[in-house]
């Protein structure tokens, strides 16, 4: 049980990320409900630590959107 404030802080960074990434597509909020619970499952299947969802969630750029640290690049 050490971990479950752990476990909730991560729930609640993902649920931040997912609820934050379907504003600017004025996502409806309702359509979020329950995916705290998919998140947590992925976590605990997975193992991951607070570290390991930040970063991921730290470097997550969605589809069309402009990731100014990758470049395309062609030497010859």
């Amino acid at each position: 049980m050490k971990h479950q404030p752990k476990l909730a802080l991560i729930v609640a960074l993902a649920a931040g990320v997912v609820f934050v990434a379907g504003c600017g597509k004025r996502a409806n909020v309702a359509s979020y409900r329950g995916e705290s619970n998919r998140i947590a499952a992925v976590i605990a299947k997975r193992n991951l630590t607070p570290a390991d969802v930040l970063g991921a969630v730290s470097t997550f750029v969605p589809n069309g959107r402009h990731d100014k640290y990758v470049m395309f690049a062609s030497g010859g």
